[in-house]
Parts: C-alpha cells; sequence; structure tokens
C-alpha cells in the first residue's frame, strides 16, 4: 500500500485543478447523466457531466453549480465563473504548502474551499479540529489562547520547542510503560514505506505514519502508558490508516461519549483516551514526525 501521507499530500493538490474546473466551466457543453454520487465524490463530487468543456467531472455538493446536475446540458458564457473558479484555486493554494510530500495549512486557508476528505491529510490539524475555533489548534493551546495564525505559523523550529516546553511542563514521574503493538514492519507493510532510518521508529498517530528519535519514541509511549483504554468490544477492527474526527471514532467503535477535556486517538491499533496536555503532545509528535 503507498504512503497515506504522499496519497493524502498529492490528493490534496491534485484536487486544485478539479476545484477550479468545477467551479470555472459549469455550463459548458458537457453531456451524461448524474446521479452517480459515490463516484462523483470521488472524482471532486458532483452529479457532474463529464466531457469537453463541460461539467468536467466536478463537485456537484461543495463545489458546483445548480445546472451541473442530472442531463443538463448548459450552452451559457462561462467567463464569469472561470474567474470565480480561478479565485478560488488561488484562494485555496495561498492555504496550502507542500514540504517534504506532507501538507501543511498557512494562515491564508480558505476553509470553505476544502473538503473534509482533504482536510484529513492536512499534516497541522488535527483531526476534527478544522472547524472548531480556534481552527486546527489542539485544545489545550486553544485554552491557552493560541490563534490559528500563531499555530499555523510555526516552522519546524518553532514547534519542536513547543513541544519541548510543554514535555517540560508535563514532566511525568516514572510510569509502567505500555508498549505500542505494531511491529515496524507491520507499519512499513501497511503504508508502503521503507524501513525505518537507522536509530528511528515508526508509530501510528490517528492514521499518520510517524517516524521518530528514540528520545520522542520514549515520550511516545509514557503517553501511551498514561492513557486509559476506553470500554470497546472489539466488533469493529480498528482501521490503522483511518483518519478519523472524535465523533467518528465515537460512533464508530461505539465508544462513550467524552467528559470535557478529554480526547479519543488511535496509537498504533489501539484505542485510547487522554487528557487535553497528553492529547496536545501526541498531536505535536504527529505533526513534528510526518512521514
Amino acid at each position: 500500500m503507498r504512503s497515506l501521507i504522499t496519497y493524502t499530500a498529492i490528493a490534496a493538490l491534485t484536487a486544485l485543478p478539479l476545484i477550479a474546473e468545477a467551479q470555472g466551466k459549469g455550463n459548458g457543453n458537457g453531456h451524461g447523466n448524474g446521479n452517480k454520487p459515490q463516484s462523483a465524490q470521488q472524482n471532486g463530487g458532483g452529479h457532474g457531466n463529464g466531457r469537453g468543456n463541460g461539467n468536467g467531472r466536478g463537485n456537484g455538493p461543495k463545489h458546483g453549480d445548480a445546472n451541473q446536475r442530472g442531463g443538463n446540458n448548459g450552452n451559457g458564457n462561462n467567463r464569469a465563473q472561470d474567474n470565480e473558479g480561478q479565485a478560488n484555486l488561488a484562494r485555496i493554494a495561498a492555504g496550502l504548502a507542500a514540504i517534504n510530500g506532507v501538507i501543511y495549512l498557512t494562515p491564508d486557508v480558505d476553509f470553505a474551499t476544502i473538503s473534509d476528505a482533504d482536510l484529513a491529510g492536512i499534516a497541522n490539524c488535527p483531526p476534527g479540529l478544522a472547524k472548531k475555533n480556534p481552527p486546527c489548534v489542539p485544545p489545550g493551546l486553544a485554552k491557552q489562547d493560541v490563534t490559528f495564525d500563531e499555530w499555523t505559523g510555526y516552522d519546524a523550529d518553532a514547534l519542536r520547542g513547543l513541544f519541548d516546553d510543554r514535555w517540560t511542563e508535563f514532566g511525568p514521574d516514572e510510569v509502567d510503560r505500555q508498549p505500542t503493538n505494531l511491529t515496524q514492519n507491520e507499519i512499513s507493510e501497511i503504508f508502503g514505506i521503507p524501513a525505518a532510518p537507522d536509530g528511528q521508529r515508526y508509530a501510528v498517530v490517528d492514521g499518520r505514519p510517524v517516524v521518530l528519535s528514540a528520545e520522542d519514541y520514549d515520550r511516545l509511549i509514557t503517553i501511551n502508558s498514561l492513557a486509559t483504554r476506553p470500554t470497546y468490544d472489539g466488533s469493529v477492527p480498528i482501521a490503522t490508516d483511518a483518519v478519523l474526527t472524535q465523533e467518528q471514532l465515537i460512533a464508530r467503535y461505539g465508544l462513550p461519549e467524552l467528559s470535557t477535556g478529554q480526547n479519543y486517538s488511535v496509537l498504533d491499533n489501539q484505542l485510547i483516551a487522554l487528557p487535553d496536555q497528553s492529547y496536545d503532545l501526541l498531536q505535536l509528535i504527529r505533526i513534528l514526525g510526518a512521514v
């Protein structure tokens, strides 16, 4: 299986011209019958028409146009829509940056133009936090008044400093160490990635493989050891490579509702529950180690 990170990075970037095409070429000479929402969504959404300068596998529900549905044979003048589509494309491109094949947000991001599926592949937006206020900021940091602009303005060095400072504050005593439960070979096989470099180890945090130094891996084990294990009957297998929000985790695995200040996560293929402070540290590891 190919690397999830590479796949989602490519998906987020290649979605941009599709979105622009859906928005900018909505009423051309396309043909076809819509009403296939699943395949349409895989191609960018909509009930669109597919050829020439038509509706171009467009994004009906999220990015499309009322005239893109069903068997419409539009033949209007589309210059205004072209300009609007290009403007939307420019806004999205300004709000994303690709670094080593991993997508990151910038303060210019326009969430209205990015699908939930693409948001799942963005490194510095923990699952389900894109629509929070402030967006994407881990809950403990949000309580400390860290803004979206500050969060997305952190470079790798600043994130490392933030993680190290917060780890010092965290300062757990000795714990009964609980190892993660996927082998290095299993992680490589699941995500189609080569063996980790010498001196480093893989783990999987909320559907994203990370590669960690010995020190950071030890910290990850500490977080895992302090986590609680929610009641889970095992009837639904844990999806190691799925990026799920808190609500999706609860619904998929039949988990109890969380109390304030608690968060679910999937570490390797274990369900865990963490207070905000530990969850923030885990998400920082997810960003800093993203493969």
